[in-house]
């Protein structure tokens, strides 16, 4: 095949026919590119949804531990302004003060106390806890108690008495009301 086109018009011909393929090719490109980013916008909107969620359930997780800081710091703060309740009562009122050391001063050497809980209300009362060798120094201590004047009742529950030795107690001292 002979080709009869002049030099100069077949490089123009090639230049053409290239300038076509990368004009084609930069086409296909560009409309990759605009589909791509088309079908991103989707996912670009569920990404921000699912952000904007997720703050907003950090902000709720937030507040919820704030409001239970504050108040587990109210609780504390009731806490201790019922034992200053307490004391400044215990202050003012000595005769509850002797009432406490006594029940405390006044027990057979093998029953041990190790805690009281003093309660105000109509009748003022005190838990005392602590533990007994035998459960017959533990029925004597609790007679000595009740024996007292300005003690209404004492409160020891009979499943306390079940053991015979080593007993670890609890019982409720009521006050008679000044």
């Amino acid at each position: 095949m002979v080709n009869l086109i002049s030099a100069q018009h077949r490089d123009g011909l090639i230049l053409r026919y290239r300038m076509r393929l990368v004009t084609s090719a930069l086409y296909c490109i560009a409309t990759v590119i605009i589909i791509a980013a088309v079908l991103l916008i989707p996912s670009y909107a569920y990404l921000m949804a699912d952000v904007s969620e997720s703050e907003r359930a950090l902000d709720a997780i937030q507040k919820t531990v704030a409001l239970q800081q504050a108040s587990k710091a109210q609780e504390y703060l009731v806490s201790v302004k019922r034992r200053v309740d307490v004391l400044a009562a215990a202050h003012r009122d000595p005769s509850f003060n002797r009432i406490v050391e006594s029940i405390a001063t006044g027990r057979p050497a093998s029953v041990s106390i190790e805690q009281f809980d003093v309660t105000f209300g109509e009748a003022p009362s005190v838990v005392v806890s602590g533990f007994a060798k035998s459960r017959e120094q533990l029925i004597r201590y609790a007679e000595e108690i009740r024996a007292r004047p300005d003690v209404t009742r004492v409160d020891l529950p009979i499943n306390q008495l079940v053991d015979a030795e080593n007993i670890e107690f609890r019982f409720e001292v009521t006050l008679t009301t000044p």
